[in-house]
């Protein structure tokens, strides 16, 4: 599996860059509550960079590319399987698929 992500960094002065790198480097070494409680304080302030775009292979060696909202929450996916099948994926606030465009046969 191999994916390329694009993420929308937050604003910030070079300082503000370093500081917040620290408290995420702090963050990856905690347990998994501590964890997301630190990328949860994060987030609240701002500080949290949200992946926008992942383009790459998946584990059924599908290749898709991912669109996210501002909020890092996925809303389109563009998928070929690795039997050459397109599908577009709409999803709703939540990632479900709420609309899918195939081909039709």
């Amino acid at each position: 599996m191999t994916q390329l992500s694009i993420n929308d960094e937050p604003p910030h002065a070079p300082a503000d860059a370093k500081q917040r790198m620290q408290r995420m480097d702090e963050a990856d070494r905690l347990p998994a509550d501590g964890r997301q409680a630190a990328y949860a304080q994060l987030k609240a302030e701002g500080l949290y960079p949200y992946n926008r775009v992942k383009l790459g292979t998946t584990l059924d060696r599908s290749s898709a590319l991912t669109l996210a909202d501002a909020q890092g929450r996925p809303r389109l996916k563009l998928v070929v399987s690795a039997n050459g099948e397109p599908v577009i994926q709409m999803l709703d606030e939540r990632g479900k698929v709420a609309k899918s465009i195939g081909l039709d046969r």
